[in-house]
């Protein structure tokens, strides 16, 4: 049990043996104003590390890199992305410019042998209202981003997430909105439309909608009741399972065999992220939030797994 840094009360259970692990989160800060983002010093270290001075910071699942996102644009109007390689003595920082103002950068996820950095493009088109026009993707050791605009009217308000290893690891996926029953979209990295699974359900697309192998992705089931979860097979797009769950936020897989989420149903009085099995049931607690507290957990499975 570990109480992590910033305002409100938030508690970390993590255990040697999980597959996965806490690398970075963002939590309400009532002095910014604003969401502020803490990034883990070290896979095994257990420190965070606090960059009210960026929008968004990420420790890589092999824990020796470090993403983050300044808040203002460079002097020539360009958006950006700073890779902090922490193996290099004083810790080398490369920036890298990836659009141009008034178009912003958003970091989406490292894909899982921390080779690359997914980001969203978004765009403010009237106040409070954000449209997304693409991605780009980052590779560590280069200088320049690979940007994607992509102009299609039912991606705009979704995000973007990599493709599951049985999928094709440099793929790209996101959902179309407006379409009955959901469906996920994968893209190449340059762009291109690859395929559509349709009737497939909500997909949450913050975290990792797939399995480990990448045989299969989790969402929320197209014709069922609240917290009735559905497995597919990632080739096929054939549903292979159904899980009533008290899961009301997916957050991803634990492993193979067990999902974790936010539950529906809070523990003493605090949110709570749960540990699920296949058939539903809570297994252990991953972390917990008092109702005071606004967190944005991002969870990386560790090297070995």
């Amino acid at each position: 049990m570990r109480p992590l840094a910033g305002e409100g009360d938030v508690v970390l259970y993590e255990h040697p043996g999980d597959p996965i692990i806490l690398t970075a989160y963002r939590v309400w800060d009532s002095g910014e104003k604003e969401l502020v983002p803490y990034a883990r010093t070290g896979l095994y270290d257990g420190g965070f590390e606090k960059h009210a001075s960026y929008l968004d910071a990420v420790t890589s699942p092999s824990g020796d890199l470090l993403a983050r996102v300044p808040k203002n644009y460079d002097k020539d109007g360009y958006d950006g992305v700073e890779i902090v390689d922490r193996d290099v003595y004083g810790d080398k920082v490369t920036t890298i410019k990836t659009v141009r103002k008034p178009l912003v950068s958003e970091i989406e996820g490292w894909s899982r042998d921390s080779s690359r950095l997914l980001l969203s493009i978004s765009e403010e088109i009237s106040e409070g209202n954000w449209v997304n026009r693409g991605y780009a993707i980052v590779t560590v050791g280069d200088t320049d981003a690979r940007v994607v605009r992509i102009d299609e009217s039912r991606v705009r308000f979704t995000g973007y997430n990599w493709g599951g290893r049985a999928t094709g690891a440099d793929q790209v996926v996101t959902t179309l909105e407006s379409v009955e029953g959901g469906t996920l979209r994968f893209y190449s990295p340059s762009g291109e439309l690859v395929r559509d699974l349709p009737g497939v359900g909500d997909i949450e697309l913050d975290t990792d909608p797939f399995s480990p192998s990448g045989s299969r992705f989790v969402t929320t089931c197209p014709d069922g009741p609240p917290y009735l979860l559905c497995l597919w097979d990632s080739r096929s797009g054939a549903q292979v399972r159904r899980v009533q769950t008290d899961c009301a936020h997916i957050l991803g897989w634990y492993d193979e065999n067990h999902l974790y989420c936010w539950a529906a149903t809070k523990e003493d009085g605090m949110s709570v992220v749960q540990v699920v099995d296949l058939s539903g049931r809570n297994v252990r607690r991953l972390l917990t939030a008092d109702d005071r507290t606004s967190v944005e957990p991002v969870f990386s499975r560790k090297p070995s797994y």
